[in-house]
């Protein structure tokens, strides 16, 4: 397995709702992991992004990320926070996801990423493993 190490403001998380998949991004690297689970969605109830490490002194490993996360329409523009905004997306709200805090140290994560929908389908992803600093 090749491990990436990208800082935290060049990682993307893409959602792509059309194909229903999940995948990492990166300015630097470009795509490194997919998945096409075969779910029809609807409006977005809950979003959940954990780290299997410890993220910060304010995020220990398996805490949910999501207060620190922004959502973005294209990876140009400025995102908005994703915790405020929640009930108000929809599975064409956005592209992708951007974590706006750097970890305390460069220390290798495994994101997991839950997507629930108010059809009660649920949409789980373990991304590839990254070194972020």
């Amino acid at each position: 397995m090749i491990l990436f190490e990208v800082r935290h403001d060049s990682l993307l998380i893409d959602i792509n709702f059309i194909s229903k998949r999940i995948t990492e991004k990166s300015f630097n690297f470009g795509n490194l992991y997919a998945c096409d689970p075969a779910i029809n969605f609807d409006r977005i109830k809950d979003i959940q992004l954990y780290s299997d490490n410890q993220y910060n002194n304010s995020f220990s490993a398996n805490s949910n990320l999501v207060s620190i996360v922004n959502f973005h329409y294209n990876k140009n523009e400025k995102g908005m926070p994703l915790k405020d905004n929640i009930g108000n997306l929809s599975v064409i709200s956005f592209n992708y996801l951007k974590i706006t805090v750097p970890p305390s140290q460069k220390s290798l994560h495994t994101f997991t990423i839950s997507i629930a929908f108010e059809n009660n389908k649920i949409l789980t992803k373990k991304l590839q493993p990254i070194f972020i600093k």
